[in-house]
C-alpha cells in the first residue's frame, strides 16, 4: 500500500509548487535528462537518468531532505566521461518517490535498490552517496556486495564517526519541527555563512515547509569490519570545514577500517555545500574515485 499522505500531497497546491521547484532545480544540469518511474513492492520510485544505458552505471544517493536534484551539477560531467547516471529519490525522503508500507527497515532499502537494478537490467553499479545517502550506500554495499562495483562516499556521517554533539544539538529544532527558516539557519551555521545554490535552496526550503515529514530509515551502527573485506574499491571524499564531524579524525578512521581506501579532502567545503559546490572540485574528486 502506498503512503497516501505523500501521494495526496502531490495533487495539492503545495505539492504542485514543490514539483515545479524540483524541476527547476534539475534544469540546472548540463546534460540531457530523462525520467522514469519504477513500481516495486517497496516503493513507487522516481528516477532521473542521464547517459547511455550501455555505459557503466553510477547510482547517486542524496542526503536527507536534499532530493536527487542535489546531483544536478554532477550528472553532466559524469555522462560526458562515459557513465550512465541513475539518480533516484529515496522513498520516504523529499522528492517524487512514494514509499510503500512494506518499506519499513534499513534491510528493505537494500531490497528496494536491488529491485531497481533488476528492473533496469543492471547487474552491478557504482554507488555514490552523500551524508544520509552515504549511510544507505554503505549499508547496501555491506548487505549486497555482489551488486556493488565501487563505493564512493561524500562526507559520510555516522559511518566512520558519530555526528559531532554540537551539530546534533543545532539540528534539534529542525528535526523536531522542520521549516524553511530553521533549515536556512542550520545550513548557514554549518557552512559558516557560505551561500548555497539558490535554485536548490529554493526547493529545499519549500520541502522543509511543506513536504509530509517521515522518519528516515537510519542504519544501525555498521559493522565496519565488513567494509574491510569488501573486494570493491572504497573512496571517501571529505569536506574540510564539515561541522558534522572532525574531518581529520574521519580521515584517519577510514584508513584504520579500510587501509586501501582512497581518501581526499575538498578544501574550503562544508558538509552541506556538497555535492553541489564547489562543483569543479567535487566532480573532479568523484571522477578520480571512479578512475581509481
Amino acid at each position: 500500500m502506498v503512503d497516501a499522505l505523500i501521494d495526496d500531497y502531490f495533487h495539492s497546491p503545495e505539492g504542485i509548487e514543490f514539483c515545479a521547484r524540483y524541476r527547476a532545480a534539475w534544469s540546472t544540469a548540463d546534460t540531457n535528462l530523462s525520467t522514469t518511474v519504477i513500481e516495486s513492492d517497496w516503493a513507487r520510485t522516481h528516477i532521473t537518468c542521464a547517459g547511455d544505458a550501455n555505459d557503466d552505471a553510477i547510482l547517486l544517493l542524496s542526503g536527507s531532505g536534499a532530493t536527487s536534484a542535489a546531483w544536478a551539477h554532477a550528472v553532466g560531467p559524469l555522462t560526458k566521461a562515459g557513465y550512465q547516471v541513475i539518480a533516484p529519490d529515496i522513498p520516504g525522503e523529499p522528492g517524487l518517490s512514494v514509499r510503500h508500507e512494506a518499506l519499513a527497515a534499513v534491510p528493505d532499502l537494500s531490497a528496494w535498490l536491488g529491485d531497481l537494478l533488476d528492473q533496469m537490467r543492471i547487474r552491478r553499479v557504482t554507488l555514490v552517496g552523500h551524508s544520509y545517502g552515504a549511510m544507505v550506500a554503505t549499508a547496501c554495499a555491506v548487505g549486497h556486495p555482489e551488486r556493488v562495483a565501487k563505493l564512493v562516499l561524500l562526507d559520510p556521517n555516522s559511518v566512520f564517526s558519530p555526528i559531532a554533539p554540537r551539530a546534533a544539538l543545532r539540528a534539534i529544532p529542525l528535526l523536531c519541527k522542520p521549516n524553511g527558516r530553521r533549515l536556512r539557519s542550520f545550513y548557514n551555521w554549518e557552512t559558516r555563512g557560505v551561500a548555497l545554490d539558490p535554485t536548490w535552496m529554493y526547493l529545499a526550503e519549500y520541502a522543509a515547509d511543506s513536504f509530509p515529514a517521515r522518519r528516515p530509515l537510519v542504519p544501525r551502527k555498521l559493522d565496519l569490519a565488513r567494509l574491510n573485506i569488501l573486494a570493491q574499491p572504497v573512496s571517501v571524499i571529505l569536506a574540510e570545514h564539515s561541522r558534522y564531524h572532525d574531518p581529520k579524525k574521519v580521515y584517519r578512521a577510514v584508513l584504520d577500517v579500510v587501509p586501501t581506501a582512497h581518501v581526499v579532502t575538498i578544501a574550503g567545503a562544508s558538509h552541506h555545500m556538497l555535492p553541489l559546490q564547489p562543483a569543479p572540485d567535487v566532480n573532479n574528486a568523484i571522477m578520480a574515485a571512479l578512475d581509481g
